[in-house]
């Protein structure tokens, strides 16, 4: 009789639960004993910890067939029990200290174990050179006496030449083939049973060597293939590579490789003795080249991004590094030049240097850029100005730059631009000129246009020559002396403009006029000259004096007799003073006098003399007076006698007196001292 004890143990005073045990066994152990035992043994099972009592804080369960509880802790197995695997299972129903929680439990296992009086069942099998085998598992031994748990022993180990060793129960690495032979026997709690002869036969392995069409391009088919040799046809496979591969073909093929296909390929090959051989190849699978064309252009509001303006040039890049290009252009260089009229799409193939191709495209937009016509120009004059319209049309509609530039020519304008499509022009200097209007819309096209005129130079007028000054009554010639321009005058422009005096002209058409003071004072003039351009010069001006005559007076002693001194008088007043005079007379007189003189006036001095003052302006006036030089009577005396041989013949016998008569006069003065017009001697 076998009696035991399982005692509860294990409590943990800090844990809200314990783990009891039953006679030393933890929750999940066994107990094992021999079939030739079970002869009505009682155990008693109790715990042992205070203050848990078996019989009041917790119960006992189990499962062995004919066994039989006494109260609640005493178990008896019946004497014929079958060999087997029972448990037993205590568990906690209160404790009153409160160190266990109510639930809690341990099942024990019970093996009734049988003798072991036969020899294990055991099978033969075959293992390969270089392998290892278990001399357990590998020969199937099991329990030829239906042991619960048993245990098997080795012995007699013979290695047969194969070169093998026994380490435990591992058959290690034989090097050559041949027969290997050991015993086995089973062992269990009720002994040892009789040995098992086990023969294991090594045999040779097979070879193989593993190959591919490696490198190859993405996209290609990989194939692998498997060479055997050696070992025990026929042969089977088992590949196994990246990305997940496996194949059981000799020589599979992977359609449409990725480049997740590259990488270590092994085909493990099995013989008809089990025996394998393994080999492995490294596959390359090349990326295909993915070409990424750049653009290269400054066309459009943005430098190199492919979009650009009809009529620009871009280049197209393939990129470097390849060995092989063909453009849909048909050009085969890394770059191309084109110029496309509308949005167009371009793709390369390039080849690298491991044979493989691939393909990009790049798509050029083509914007149209605007139009542009510039209206408004004309010859114009120096310092005139002209509104210019560039006219922009087209492109997208929208124009964020207007640009207008003289581009050429021998003359200048200046450029005021109004940054809606119209300029003022100021001419600035003569010559030619080409002006160039461009236009550039949100896009960032452009276009230019140009066109030409002519920057006439203005003539000049003056300085305007002349006298300065011109006594009232007279005239002055005064030149207004026009030069430049185009040399051919068309129109002269003279007009009085001012003054303290006044004149009168007379416009001559070629430059000069003609100008008669009419009042004294000053006189301003003006002039300008246009030519056949229709350029006008800019106005000069011209102040000339109207200084006043002077007057004067003329007298004389006149009426004298011939013979008398004839007295002329000049009394002149107003002008400027400082006289001069000039007479002229009868008879070729003239004189510088003021007052001259005519002494013994003859009668041919009778007439009119005029006297011309002129001042120290040079202006003059005039007088005249008339003299009369009255011519000397030269009487006739007439004889009356009546003496000698004839009467009034004026001889006259001594004695004898004569009556003279010497005519009708005013006054008479005879040499006898009579006074009157007759005398008597």
């Amino acid at each position: 009789m076998i009696t035991g004890v399982m005692l509860l143990a294990g409590f943990q005073q800090a844990s809200a639960q314990c783990n009891p045990t039953l006679n030393g066994t933890p929750d999940g152990g066994t107990l094992n004993i021999c079939v030739s035992d079970v002869t009505g043994t009682v155990y008693n099972i109790a715990p042992d910890v205070p203050p848990i009592g078996a019989s009041t804080e917790g119960t006992f369960t189990h499962n062995v067939p004919g066994a039989t509880m006494t109260g609640v802790n005493v178990l008896t197995v019946a004497s014929g029990t079958p060999a087997g695997s029972y448990t037993v299972t205590y568990t906690v129903t209160s404790d009153p200290g409160g160190t266990c929680n109510a639930g809690e439990s341990t099942t024990i296992t019970f093996n009734i174990e049988p003798q072991a009086t036969l020899a294990p069942n055991a099978t033969n099998f075959s293992m390969c050179v270089g392998s290892n085998a278990d001399a357990i598992t590998d020969a199937s031994v099991s329990s030829a006496n239906g042991s619960s748990a048993p245990t098997f022993t080795i012995s007699n180990f013979n290695a047969g030449g194969t070169g093998a060793t026994l380490v435990g129960t591992t058959i290690t690495n034989p090097t050559s083939t041949g027969t290997i032979t050991y015993d086995v026997v089973e062992n269990n709690a009720c002994g040892t049973s009789p040995a098992t002869t086990v023969t294991v036969t090594v045999n040779a392995n097979p070879t193989v060597s593993a190959s591919s069409n490696s490198p190859i391009c993405e996209g290609a088919t990989l194939n692998l293939g498997a060479t055997p040799g050696g070992g025990a046809a026929p042969y089977t496979y088992s590949w196994s590579g990246p990305n997940g591969f496996t194949s059981t073909s000799q020589n599979p093929s992977i359609t449409g490789a990725t480049l997740a296909a590259a990488g270590t390929y092994s085909v493990t090959v099995t013989d008809a003795n089990g025996c394998t051989a393994t080999a492995s190849t490294t596959v390359t699978v090349n990326a295909n080249p993915k070409p990424s064309i750049t653009a290269t252009e400054t066309s459009g509001t943005t430098n190199d991004d492919g979009i650009i303006c009809a009529g620009d040039m871009v280049t197209l890049d393939a990129g470097a590094g390849y060995i092989a290009y063909n453009w849909s252009t048909g050009d085969m260089t890394q770059t191309i030049n084109v110029m496309p009229g509308a949005t167009t799409t371009y793709t390369v193939t390039v080849t690298d240097a491991n044979g493989c191709s691939g393909s990009g495209s790049f798509t050029v937009t083509v914007n149209n850029p605007p139009s542009a016509s510039i209206t408004g120009t004309s010859d114009v004059c120096l310092a005139e100005m002209l509104t210019v319209d560039g006219n922009p049309t087209g492109g997208s509609g929208t124009y964020t730059t207007h640009v207008w530039t003289q581009t050429a020519g021998t003359g200048s304008v200046a450029i005021t631009n109004n940054n809606d499509g119209t300029a003022v022009l100021t001419a600035t200097s003569p010559g030619t000129v080409t002006i160039t209007y461009s236009v550039t819309d949100d896009n960032g096209c452009s276009v230019s246009t140009s066109a030409s005129f002519t920057v006439h130079s203005l003539p000049t007028a003056g300085p305007i020559s002349g006298p300065s000054e011109v006594c009232d009554g007279s005239a002055i010639t005064l030149n207004g002396q026009p030069a430049g321009g185009s040399g051919v005058y068309t129109t002269h422009n003279w007009a009085i403009v001012g003054g303290t005096g006044s004149a009168t002209f007379v416009n001559n058409n070629d430059g000069t006029a003609t100008f008669t003071g009419t009042s004294p004072g000053t006189v301003q003039v003006a002039y300008s000259v246009v030519d056949n351009n229709s350029c006008s010069s800019s106005t000069v001006f011209y102040t000339f004096t109207v200084n006043a005559n002077p007057t004067v007076t003329a007298g004389s002693n006149s009426p004298i007799c011939e013979g008398d001194d004839l007295n002329l008088t000049a009394t002149p007043s107003g002008g400027a003073g400082g006289y001069t005079y000039s007479w002229s007379g009868p008879n070729g007189f003239s004189s510088m006098a003021q007052n001259p003189t005519i002494v013994a006036a003859t009668t041919a001095a009778t007439g009119t003399y005029s006297v011309t003052v002129t001042d120290a302006n040079g202006c003059t006036g005039t007088a005249s007076t008339t003299v009369t030089v009255n011519a000397n009577p030269t009487p006739t005396i007439s004889v009356s006698e009546t003496s000698g041989n004839a009467n009034d013949d004026g001889i006259i016998c001594a004695g004898d007196m004569v009556t003279l008569d010497a005519g009708a006069y005013s006054a008479y003065s005879w040499s006898t001292g009579a006074t009157t017009q007759t005398i008597t001697e």
